[in-house]
């Protein structure tokens, strides 16, 4: 399975959780057992609610806001994936443009 593949099978509630943690969600023995019967947005959702109880914030000041997953191929073997809010504005696009230059300007 491709990374793109991977990006594309995965459920909004699945991406946030990656996105908050930093961790692709692994449902092991332990987490089956415990959320029996619920599907992986469900346990998602679960995991986050939890993720976001430890960092001492209440699951209902979270952000809601929601983001699109873009991939693209930069060259044979290379993909880009950025990860933008659904709502990106034009200035916001610019900024973006012009980190992106600064980056390919100064490689390292």
């Amino acid at each position: 399975m491709t990374l793109d593949n991977y990006i594309q099978d995965k459920g909004r509630k699945e991406l946030e959780f990656n996105r908050l943690t930093g961790k692709a969600m692994r449902i092991g023995r332990r987490l089956k057992q415990k959320f029996a019967g619920l599907t992986r947005e469900q346990i998602a959702e679960k995991l986050i609610e939890r993720h976001m109880q430890l960092r001492g914030k209440d699951s209902g000041e979270r952000d809601n806001q929601e983001f699109l997953v873009h991939s693209f191929t930069l060259r044979a073997g290379r993909t880009a994936h950025l990860e933008l809010p659904v709502d990106l504005t034009p200035q916001e696009a610019e900024k973006l443009t012009k980190f992106i230059e600064l980056i390919a300007s100064n490689p390292q």
